[in-house]
């Protein structure tokens, strides 16, 4: 069923382990790190974590601060494959990614699901499908409302993040040739301006059942922005790749934050080697409790963790499933958690490892009978067609193999979806913010949950914020669930602490998730029976006919959804402690001074995009506001 839910990658996912690409010469930085004894005994920052927020981050410190030292521990390896760099997801491949299984998930018919995140240098922007899209400004503003008014101010809003996706991003307009031909259409001055080390465009090719498909959505009256990065995401636009245009190859943390970079004298990278837990230390007569390094340990072998220490800070980048272990394991988080896990409660922050978040998603399929030409289908099938494919690519970088994970997809909300959506805002407004949560959640969790649903029910009514998105592949159709109402939970093994956490997503825990995502995947049949997707000759081959009423829908969808679209978040939220939150304004650890969190894991309400180019901007974000703390060199 995994397998199916990627189908929108229009096949492109095979692409890289398939066709032979020209050998890419990357750099070995000249201050790699493959052994704890070739460290310094201190630095002035400590990053954990070195894939997308840990790289920009550590880009931005060593640049604004030439005789300060950073040093960046990666769990992963620095791969030279050509694989990482051909625009495929490389999701699937063991090689580059963890593969934790989650807990069995009851409401999903008890299954446990690969959890998949990046191990490599450069994380999840290494192995991720390249879709470089941002949320609406509805979903961005929510953060501070969410959080309250110090967030506010703090520029956790839409407004206060548009300049850090500008400073993170390179976009390269298509040529007039391609705007043509594929209809693409931008707006630089809404939404770029940048010029970021990541790039963004739009590949110099596109099925065409591509422009079919979404002329479909626009038959259901669906409008189509001119851009969806500018604040605008409801609608059919185009979805940038994150991809060099001058290589057309993947443009992502490592090569844009790391690779240039790798020869400043005071940046360290260890690889192969893990954060295990903080140092902490108390102050003022044991008032306050101050991160001043880390314990680091090899990822193979037995050897034993040593401890390396920071002048400046302990900044935390390991990921919204990563980050809480480190946390906890230090002694810092849920009371309960610790105490299970036999480990000494420093700082009660009971939203540690909680209000976890991600976007469900299903699979339904439609054979295309009468499917226009050129299509993937024809191209896998025919050796001659994929040979002529690897020689575009290879010589020109152009053709189909330029492709990722797809460059256009419908944002719809809940009012263009369904005619049932205030009945549903109705019967959330009734829930009580305690109901769905397991006995005895702390009253602060349960106190941000209230703020968030306040939140979320101004966004499921509104029609300037997706519920729902499609990524746009002909055959497939892709229901994701964009606003969440579940939450979830990352903690550590009480009884293997040092081991890989356990993950739990509660999908559709809370019910009314489960009634929206039928609303989300009945359109798919009014999409495919438009004027122009019956051009293409569709039908339904999954789930088919045995499916028709809601209580069908239901069963089929608990054995089918997924719970993750590879975009976890909210592990260490940007809220008060009193809402349950983890952070403050600044990214500080509520109780803990010298330590930070820079990654997935600060966003209180998962935004209704893909989530890479998000976490760019708040690791952009996060950089200036460590550089501004830090004063002058």
């Amino acid at each position: 069923m995994e397998r199916l839910a990627i189908r929108f990658y229009s096949l492109s996912i095979l692409f890289w382990s398939i066709s032979p690409i020209l050998a890419a010469s990357i750099p070995h930085g000249v201050h790699i790190k493959r052994q704890i004894s070739e460290l310094a005994p201190q630095y002035d920052y400590i990053i954990a974590g070195g894939g997308t927020s840990g790289l920009t981050v550590a880009d931005r410190l060593t640049a604004a601060f030439p005789r300060r030292s950073v040093l960046v521990v990666e769990y992963g390896n620095l791969s030279n494959s050509t694989a990482l760099l051909t625009p495929a997801a490389t999701v699937l491949n063991p090689q580059f990614a963890f593969n934790i299984l989650s807990e069995p998930q009851p409401h999903l018919s008890n299954r446990s699901f690969t959890v998949t995140v990046g191990k490599v240098v450069g994380g999840c922007s290494a192995i991720n499908a390249q879709m470089f899209d941002r949320g609406s400004a509805a979903d961005y503003d929510a953060w501070g409302d969410v959080a309250g008014q110090e967030y506010r101010e703090a520029g956790w809003t839409w407004d206060g993040l548009l300049p850090y996706f500008r400073k993170s991003t390179t976009f390269t307009p298509p040529s007039a040739a391609d705007v043509e031909k594929y209809g693409y259409t931008y707006d630089v001055e809404a939404a770029y301006g940048g010029d970021g080390p990541i790039h963004a465009i739009y590949p110099p090719f596109q099925w065409p059942s591509e422009k079919i498909m979404r002329e479909a959505w626009k038959d259901l009256g669906v409008p189509s922005p001119i851009e969806g990065a500018g604040g605008d995401a409801t609608g059919v636009f185009w979805i940038p790749s994150s991809q060099d245009p001058k290589t057309q190859t993947r443009s992502y943390a490592r090569t844009g934050h790391y690779d240039a970079v790798a020869n400043r004298s005071n940046y360290h990278l260890l690889v192969g080697h893990k954060v295990t837990e903080l140092v902490l230390t108390r102050n003022g007569n044991g008032r306050r409790i101050e991160a001043q390094g880390v314990k680091i340990q090899a990822v193979s072998g037995n050897s034993s963790a040593i401890e390396v220490r920071s002048d400046q800070e302990v900044i935390l980048a390991a990921g919204a499933i990563h980050t809480p272990g480190i946390l906890q394991r230090s002694g810092i988080g849920p009371s309960n958690v610790l105490t299970a896990a036999g480990i000494e409660v420093k700082v009660e922050l009971p939203g540690v490892g909680q209000n976890f978040q991600d976007h469900a998603i299903s699979s339904m399929f439609y054979n295309l009978t009468t499917d226009v030409s050129p299509n993937p289908m024809q191209m896998f099938m025919n050796a001659t067609l994929m040979q002529e494919a690897r020689r575009q690519y290879e010589q020109n970088k152009t053709g189909p193999l330029t492709l990722s994970g797809g460059n256009s997809g419908a944002f719809i909300p809940l009012s263009t979806l369904t005619n049932n959506s205030q009945s549903i805002i109705s019967a959330l407004s009734a829930q009580s913010p305690s109901a769905y949560f397991p006995n005895g959640t702390h009253s602060t969790i349960i106190e941000g949950y209230q703020s968030q649903l306040d939140m979320l029910k101004n966004l499921l009514s509104s029609k300037e914020a997706a519920t729902f998105e499609y990524p746009i592949s002909p055959g497939g159709a892709i229901p994701v669930l964009l606003k969440p109402l579940s939450r979830g939970s990352v903690n550590i093994n009480s009884k293997i602490p040092a081991g890989e956490p356990l993950i739990n997503y509660r999908t559709f825990s809370n019910p009314l998730d489960l009634t929206m995502f039928i609303e989300g995947a009945k359109i798919m049949r009014r999409l495919y029976s438009t004027r122009s997707a019956k051009t293409l000759g569709s039908v339904e081959m999954f789930p088919g006919d045995a499916v028709i009423t809601d209580s069908e829908w239901r069963v089929w969808l608990e054995k089918s959804v997924s719970p993750s679209f590879y975009h976890p978040v909210g592990t260490a939220a940007l809220m008060p402690k009193s809402l349950g939150g983890v952070v403050d304004p600044e990214l500080r650890v509520h109780g803990v001074e010298s330590l930070r969190v820079v990654d997935a894991s600060v966003m209180p309400l998962i935004p209704g995009t893909h989530t890479s180019s998000t976490v760019y901007a708040v690791a952009e974000k996060a950089a200036e506001v460590i550089i501004r703390d830090g004063g002058r060199d």
